[in-house]
């Protein structure tokens, strides 16, 4: 999986491989896959000029983490 730091207040990495959505937040050293996540959707959160906004918008609460 290729990670990418990303310029974020909340988000420091994200990453994606295979439909799995990496992401780790500052607050939080452990990071967080998500699966069934679309290369588009996650193009467009490496783009996205609000990685925070981005998530809250897309991502969170519209796919579980893996345990």
């Amino acid at each position: 999986m290729e990670i990418v730091e990303v310029n974020s207040s909340a988000i420091a990495e994200i990453g994606y491989e295979d439909g799995v959505l990496m992401i780790r937040f500052h607050a939080q050293y452990k990071p967080y896959y998500f699966p069934n996540v679309s290369e588009q959707l996650f193009k467009a959160f490496l783009s996205a000029q609000s990685k925070g906004k981005f998530f809250n918008e897309h991502i969170k609460d519209k796919y579980m983490p893996l345990p």
